[in-house]
């Protein structure tokens, strides 16, 4: 070992989180700054379709890698974060083989003077492969602001296929594991991530008219939109200690072919979200199961969607006292940030309040299994399930452009269940009982040194986006 790693500093933390955090509310950068035109969404119902259900770390590559393969006319993509550059190969052979590709990027060109994301690089370089690259109409990286963040995660291909899931493009909610569910030689855990594809030209049809309109949106009159090079320097990769072994049961992904007719909701922010979650949470009548990142401060959010939120469950247990109610959310990241335990504290003495308690309600993803809980998965009586980008955070419910669906199934949303079943029974039952975590940088990150430490698999590079408040 030539390489020396030392803790991380405060202020090199400091700067990553910067360099990924959106652009502010603040009065100096009002934003978003246009005025969207909410929709009309109703339900789609697929005939005679097909789903296959899947979850990071267990398949998402698998399910993706093999339906992108097969793509023989197109693939559109929106979504909010992309540096896994297994995902850049397989858009790259698309390309190669007479697919057309286009890819709609909330591109994070950094808010740090100096420095640039890991995905600028990699979007130029798609685009110069063929790929058409256009940056969405957000806050972060548009030049039409319509959008605090374009955070969804969509993709559709061939006019028949697509995508939705909690999951971006990025080495911990896409790893690179090419079996289905099975802990073979290499196989690299990641976040709890979810997803779903679903066969159905009408499904295909409407977001494929979402992500046109929002590209629309961004270009205007203009038929491309062309960066020039930036000329930056990225901040030092962190690292965080790597999973010895995976000692968790992993789910093969699992396809549903089925006859008949399934009722399926399209879900987006900002048009119809705080119409239709709340109403599913108070329609429970034996469970209500969420697994979140976080449940942000729902008692100060500016419109009170996240209290709404929350207190729909609360309605749904007065209700039914013997309503079954289980949360999972993300621990700390970063054990030299006292703000990320305490911020975490505060929500769950708050949640608490409303008889929301730790152990017998909420838990806390277990770390030493799962790199992060970046899921946001509802699931109401085990017969309806939402799989989305949006998280329990006020811009994530009103002002973000986020995608996700409501299938009224009851096997699929069982599939979804048994996972969340297991991430419960290993979840930490208190604040108390989760570990910090040490980041560490390199005494010289060079290259070299970069290389010999992912070589090693005792250390896994930080992944700032999949942490960043959205």
């Amino acid at each position: 070992m030539t390489y020396e790693l030392v803790k991380a500093t405060p202020a090199l933390i400091r700067a990553h989180e910067g360099a990924y955090a959106p652009i502010s509310m603040g009065e100096a950068a009002p934003c978003p700054d246009r005025a969207y035109q909410k929709l009309n969404i109703g339900m789609i119902q697929v005939t005679n379709g097909e789903f296959i259900a899947y979850s990071t770390p267990d398949s998402a590559f698998f399910v993706t890698k093999n339906l992108i393969e097969k793509a023989e006319r197109s693939i559109l993509i929106g979504i909010y974060d992309f540096t896994a550059k297994h995902m850049r190969d397989l858009l790259i052979a698309a390309v190669q083989k007479g697919v057309s590709v286009t890819l709609m990027l909330d591109c994070n060109f950094s808010n740090l003077p100096g420095t640039v994301s890991p995905e600028k690089s990699l979007f130029e370089e798609l685009r110069n492969k063929g790929v058409r690259c256009v940056r969405a109409p957000s806050c972060q990286g548009g030049t039409n602001r319509y959008f605090k963040v374009a955070h969804e995660k969509v993709i559709v291909i061939d006019d028949i296929w697509t995508l939705v899931q909690s999951g971006n493009y990025t080495n911990h909610s896409i790893p690179f594991n090419q079996s289905d569910g099975i802990n073979s030689p290499g196989f690299k855990t990641g976040n709890r991530d979810m997803g779903v594809a679903i066969k159905s030209p009408d499904v295909a049809e409407f977001f494929s008219r979402i992500i046109n309109a929002d590209i629309q949106l961004e270009l205007g009159e203009e038929d491309e939109v062309t960066d020039s090079a930036l000329v930056a320097t990225s901040l030092p990769p962190l690292f965080t200690p790597a999973v010895e072994a995976v000692e968790f049961q992993l789910f093969h992904s699992q396809s549903f072919p089925i006859p008949g007719s399934v009722p399926v909701l399209p879900v987006l922010t900002p048009d119809n979200y705080m119409d239709v979650v709340p109403a599913l949470i108070a329609s429970a009548k034996r469970s209500i199961i969420i697994e979140q990142q976080y449940i942000r401060d729902f008692n100060q959010s500016w419109n009170g969607s996240i209290k709404r939120l929350v207190m729909s469950i609360k309605g749904a247990l007065e209700e039914n006292s013997d309503l079954d109610v289980r949360i999972i959310v993300a621990p700390p990241y970063d054990s030299t940030n006292e703000n990320d335990r305490t911020q975490l504290r505060n929500e769950l003495n708050a949640l608490a309040g409303v008889g929301l308690l730790e152990g017998r309600n909420i838990r806390l993803l277990n770390k030493a299994q799962l790199t992060h809980c970046h899921n946001k998965l509802i699931i109401v009586d085990e017969e309806k399930v939402l799989i989305s980008s949006q998280n329990w955070s006020e811009p994530a419910v009103t002002i973000n452009r986020e995608a996700g669906v409501i299938i009224t199934q009851p096997d699929i949303a069982g599939y979804f269940a048994k996972i969340f079943n297991e991430d419960w029974k290993n979840a930490y039952q208190a604040l108390d009982d989760a570990p910090d975590t040490e980041l560490f940088m390199l005494a010289d990150p060079s290259p070299e040194n970069v290389q010999e430490v992912l070589a090693s698999g005792n250390f896994a590079p930080v992944e700032w986006g999949d942490h960043a408040d959205i």
